[in-house]
């Protein structure tokens, strides 16, 4: 959609902004005490090699989420110089933590059922977790946050042919995948089908998901880094199904048809066939292979495949 396209993120680029000097703790981070806010957008930066559908995300996050508190959290050893050009105008701040918290999946999961990271957001009633991987359509976050919801994500959904029931073969496999997955530890992931949901643009209630980060975290952690390639123990899985087993009613969650108005992610298809065809606040993984020919029809991605 035109709308949305490159030349509208770029407009960003040379704006000049006045910004209050933050106040820093003993660390050099932002003090997250300073003020309290509703909610704080959190962009994890692993590296400067960013690629071209990346820098389109995390440009059009600063664009659309603009009046919002934004945060990149990086590795502390990581220099974001090379990414000046990007950030430069940006409101954001940056927050460091220990590199070992960004080595692979492993140490991503271990941050994000840690303690550690959701103390340094307890200032902000929420954190938005968007990753640079996240297509944001449209500022409705407030919207969102006002739903009162703990945890939100997109819901895990099977196939189109599955979900509307017009290709056999789909429903004939989703019946035996979760027949299967009942009587043994296999196809874990039919367990989570209709499940919300998948953390790369997740909201989270701040306070709520650091006590049970307490409660739960370290135990959780230990399992997946016995199984690190395991889905059942990534910590957006953790979230979504673990927690309120260990807890029923921890975390309030939404129904999978409420949560395709927030994100989608797997079969978009499918999800626009609950949503009524009604874009969501943001996409997940909008550029892989799979999703892709279906998003490029609501995003103009033309101009940031040249190089400038």
């Amino acid at each position: 959609m035109a709308e949305w396209g490159i030349f509208v993120i770029f407009a960003t680029e040379n704006q000049v902004l006045v910004m209050e000097a933050p106040n820093f703790n003993a660390d050099g981070n932002v003090d997250a005490g300073a003020e309290n806010r509703e909610v704080s957008v959190v962009i994890p930066m692993y590296t400067t090699q960013l690629n071209d559908f990346e820098v389109l995300s995390v440009r059009r996050t600063f664009d659309v989420l603009r009046d919002h508190d934004i945060v990149i959290i990086k590795p502390q050893s990581l220099d974001l110089q090379p990414l000046d050009r990007l950030l430069s105008g940006a409101n954001c701040r940056v927050e460091s933590f220990e590199d070992a918290y960004f080595q692979g999946r492993t140490g991503y999961n271990r941050l994000m059922m840690s303690p550690t990271f959701y103390e340094r957001f307890l200032s902000s009633k929420y954190v938005l977790i968007c990753q640079t991987d996240v297509f944001i359509f449209s500022d409705r976050l407030l919207d969102w946050c006002k739903k009162d919801y703990d945890y939100i994500g997109a819901p895990w959904l099977p196939s189109c042919g599955a979900y509307t029931r017009k290709n056999w073969l789909a429903v004939a496999d989703w019946r035996l995948r979760t027949f299967i997955s009942g009587i043994s530890p296999f196809y874990f992931s039919m367990k989570l089908k209709f499940m919300v949901g998948n953390g790369g643009l997740s909201l989270r209630r701040t306070q709520k998901c650091h006590a049970l980060a307490v409660k739960y975290g370290q135990a959780a952690i230990e399992r997946m880094e016995k199984q690190p390639n395991e889905s059942r123990y990534y910590e957006d899985v953790f979230w979504s199904y673990h927690v309120n087993r260990f807890e029923p009613g921890a975390l309030k969650i939404p129904p999978y048809t409420e949560a395709v108005g927030f994100s989608i992610d797997t079969h978009p298809a499918t999800a626009f066939q609950i949503s009524g065809g009604q874009l969501p606040f943001g996409s997940h993984a909008f550029y892989r292979r799979k999703h892709f020919g279906f998003w490029k029809k609501y995003i103009d991605c033309e101009a940031v495949m040249k190089k400038e």
